[in-house]
C-alpha cells in the first residue's frame, strides 16, 4: 500500500462517516484519529516509520560509576513507593511554579528533536531565531519530549518540561487517567450504512478505534487538553506558536487555545508533499475549521503552502513566513566553525530506515566508486544511535571518504554552507538545501512525489536507477554546473518580519 492509496482510504472514512460532528468533551477528534490512523498504515507499508533499536556501543563506566549504580539502582528499587511519593510532590510543585508566570503572553511548543547544539547551547532551530531577534521576554517553551535538566538552553528559565506540569497538574485536580473514552468515539461509528465496497476499509478502522493505543491517545489528549484549558482561564496568552502539529500535545493545545480566542501558528518542521497525511487532502472540513488544528500554517516557501491551500477552509490559512533558522545564519547570528578537507562535499540526508534500506548496495558502491568526492552522512534527528552501525558497515566495505554527522551536533545551514550537492530518498533537508542553491539527487519515487514543483524548477534531480557508475557520473556532472559559490541564500530574509505582525 502506498501513500496514495492510504489518502485514498481517508477519504472513504471522511465519505462514510460524519467526521466533522466527531466531538468529545470539545474537541474535534478527526484530525486526531485521521493522522494516527494514516502513520499505522504507513508503519505497516514503510520501513521508515518502523521504530527501529539499533545498540550504540558506549564506553565501559568505571568501576566506580559501576558501583555507585549498583547503590543507586538497588536502593532505588527497594525504596520505590517513596521514590515516586517524592516524584509526586516534585511535580506538584513544579505545576504550581510554572502557573504562577502570569506574564507570560506567548507559548511555545516543541520537542528535543527540533534543537541543535551550538557553542554548548541548545538552541530550538525555530523558535530562539525569532525569539532573540524580537528581543521578546515573556514567553515560556514547553518541550513535550526530550527536556533534560542537564541541558544548556538559551534561557533556561524559559523552557518548561510539559510531561511533568501534565503530571502535577493530574495530581492537583486528582484527575482519572483512564477514561475509556473510545466508547463514545465507536458510538460514531455503529450506525453508518457502509456499503460501495468500502466494508473491508470500515471494519478495519473501527477495529483501530477499539484498541489500546486509541484509548491511549484520548486519554492523554483530554489530560492535556484541561490543563491548557486551565491556564488560558488564568493566564492573558496572545500567540501560541508550536511545531510538529501533529503530536498529542499540539492537538490539546489548539483546541483549548481555540476555546479561549487564542491564535495559534504551527511552523514547518520538514516536508509537507501532496501524500503527507497530515498536511494534504481533508475533503471534509466543517465550515468554522477543526478547533484541532492551527490558525496559521508558517511555511518555508510558496510550493509547501500549496499542499494546504488545496484543502483548507478559510479557518486555516498557510502563508509563506520564511525559514527561522537558515535566516538567522545568513543575517550570522549563529556561527559554527565546520573542519573539512579540500574534497567536494555531498550530504547524504537518511531517513529513520533500517541499516540495509538505508545503506542498498548501489549506492555502497557508489560512495567506493567516489572516493575523489567526500561524503558527509546526516543522521535523522530520530536515528543518532545508529552512527557505529553505519560506521562498521562502511569501514567493512573498505569505505574511508566519509563522516558522520548527528543532527543535533552539526548545524545544517554550517553543513550546506560546504555541500557541493545533497542526495537524500525523501528528506526534508531538500526544501532546505534549495533555499540555499543547492541542488538535490532523489533516489527514492516518494521523494519524486513530494518534490514535483522543485523538480520543474531544476532544484531536484530523480534517479531511480541502480548503477552505481551511473550515479556517480550524476553527481560529478551537478557538482561541476554548480562549481560557483554555494553559500548563497537564495530567498529573502521574512521570518522576523511576519513573527512581529503574527504578534500585533
Amino acid at each position: 500500500m502506498n501513500r496514495e492509496e492510504i489518502i485514498e482510504i481517508l477519504h472513504r472514512l471522511e465519505e462514510i462517516y460524519e467526521v466533522d460532528k466527531w466531538n468529545i468533551n470539545g474537541i474535534d477528534l478527526w484530525p486526531v484519529i485521521r493522522i494516527s490512523y494514516a502513520f499505522k498504515l504507513l508503519s505497516q507499508n514503510e520501513t521508515c516509520y518502523i521504530n527501529n533499536k539499533y545498540n550504540e556501543k558506549s564506553k565501559n563506566p568505571s568501576l566506580i560509576t559501576k558501583t555507585i549504580r549498583y547503590f543507586y539502582y538497588g536502593v532505588r528499587n527497594k525504596l520505590h513507593r517513596i521514590a515516586l511519593y517524592i516524584e509526586d510532590i516534585w511535580a506538584r510543585r513544579y505545576y504550581r511554579m510554572t502557573i504562577s508566570n502570569f506574564d507570560t503572553k506567548y507559548i511555545f511548543l516543541g520537542a528535543h528533536s527540533h534543537r541543535v547544539m551550538l557553542n554548548g547551547t541548545v538552541y530550538n532551530r525555530f523558535f530562539d531565531p525569532l525569539i532573540e531577534q524580537s528581543k521578546l521576554n515573556n514567553y515560556l517553551v514547553f518541550e513535550y519530549d526530550g527536556y533534560n535538566t542537564k541541558n544548556r538552553y538559551p534561557a533556561k528559565e524559559k523552557v518548561v518540561d510539559l510531561n511533568k506540569v501534565i503530571k502535577g497538574h493530574n495530581l492537583e485536580r486528582n484527575l482519572i487517567t483512564e477514561l475509556n473514552r473510545w466508547e463514545q468515539l465507536l458510538d460514531f461509528t455503529k450506525d453508518q450504512v457502509v456499503d460501495n465496497g468500502y466494508s473491508e476499509v470500515a471494519n478495519e478502522f473501527v477495529s483501530y478505534i477499539k484498541s489500546p493505543n486509541t484509548v491511549r491517545i484520548l486519554n492523554l489528549l483530554l489530560s492535556q487538553y484541561l490543563f491548557w484549558n486551565k491556564y488560558f482561564d488564568t493566564h492573558k496568552v496572545k500567540v501560541v506558536y508550536t511545531l510538529c502539529y501533529y503530536s498529542i500535545p499540539n492537538f490539546a493545545i489548539y483546541a483549548a487555545a481555540k476555546a479561549h480566542n487564542i491564535k495559534t501558528i504551527e511552523v514547518q518542521h520538514g516536508p509537507q508533499s501532496k501524500y503527507h497525511p497530515a498536511f494534504a487532502a481533508y475533503s471534509k472540513v466543517p465550515p468554522m475549521g477543526y478547533n484541532t488544528l492551527p490558525d496559521v500554517f508558517w511555511c518555508w516557501d510558496q510550493e509547501s503552502t500549496i499542499v494546504i491551500k488545496d484543502w483548507n477552509s478559510s479557518r486555516h490559512q498557510a502563508i509563506v513566513g520564511g525559514h527561522p533558522w537558515l535566516e538567522a545564519w545568513r543575517l550570522g547570528l549563529f556561527k559554527f566553525k565546520l573542519e573539512t578537507n579540500c574534497k567536494p562535499i555531498i550530504l547524504y540526508a537518511l531517513q529513520t530506515f533500517p541499516l540495509e534500506d538505508a545503506f542498498p548496495g548501489f549506492l555502497i558502491r557508489t560512495i567506493k566508486e567516489t572516493e575523489d568526492l567526500h561524503w558527509i552522512i546526516r543522521l535523522h534527528p530520530r536515528m543518532n544511535n545508529i552512527s557505529l552501525d553505519i560506521k562498521e558497515l562502511l569501514e567493512v566495505n573498505k569505505i574511508s571518504n566519509f563522516d558522520i554527522h548527528k543532527s543535533d551536533l552539526y548545524p545544517l545551514p554550517a553543513v550546506l554552507s560546504k555541500t557541493a550537492v545533497n542526495v537524500t530518498f525523501f528528506s526534508g533537508v531538500t526544501i532546505e538545501a534549495a533555499l540555499m542553491g543547492i541542488k538535490t539527487i532523489v533516489i527514492d519515487e516518494r521523494g519524486i512525489s513530494f518534490f514535483t514543483n522543485l523538480i520543474n524548477q531544476g532544484d531536484v534531480i530523480p534517479f531511480l536507477s541502480n548503477d552505481h557508475i551511473e550515479f556517480a557520473n550524476l553527481i560529478r556532472s551537478v557538482i561541476s554546473e554548480n562549481c560557483q559559490d554555494t553559500t548563497g541564500y537564495i530567498h529573502p530574509c521574512m521570518s522576523i518580519k511576519t513573527f512581529m505582525e503574527i504578534n500585533e
